[in-house]
């Protein structure tokens, strides 16, 4: 089987709403509040970074691959 490479912005988009919902959930089950204001930040931040780094990425793939391709 051929495989692919990892979407690091799905990737990090997943786990970090999964933070987010074990958060919520330890919040509601101990004497822990999450404050809202902070977490619509918290998450666009985050995924910024994710797209970011995924774009330096792909273009660092690109680059190499045209590199290759030309050399060859």
């Amino acid at each position: 089987m051929r495989s692919h490479p990892i979407d690091l912005v799905s990737l990090v988009a997943g786990l970090l709403f999964t933070a987010l919902a074990a958060g919520y959930i330890a919040s509601s089950y101990y004497d822990v509040s999450l404050d809202p204001r902070l977490v619509l930040p918290l998450v666009l931040v985050v995924l910024g970074v994710a797209g970011l780094a995924g774009s330096v990425l792909a273009q660092r793939r690109s680059d190499r691959a045209l590199a290759e391709h030309s050399e060859g």
